[in-house]
């Protein structure tokens, strides 16, 4: 499993689809530390795809019920620091 970093997966995005595509399991990381994988649509099986969308589904009720709405502010801030 081939590892880059969270800059280079930003960069170079249509690249690593095409390589998961081809069946490629990546990890992404940032400073080094694993944050996410990007894996073949096949490769996830039906009780994970539904234990992730619970988990989503939980997640965005939390952030709804401890922030209330998020401002423009609040999302260009987070765009903003997606960017370092």
């Amino acid at each position: 499993m081939r590892e880059v970093g969270a800059f280079e997966a930003k960069t170079h995005l249509s690249a690593l689809l095409e390589a998961v595509e081809a069946g490629e399991s990546i990890t992404i990381t940032r400073r080094g530390k694993p944050v996410a994988r990007l894996v073949p649509v096949s490769e996830i099986g039906s009780a994970e795809r539904d234990d992730l969308l619970r988990r989503m589904a939980a997640l965005r009720g939390e952030i709804a019920a401890h922030s209330g709405p998020f401002t423009a502010e609040d999302i260009l801030s987070a765009r903003d620091e997606g960017r370092k």
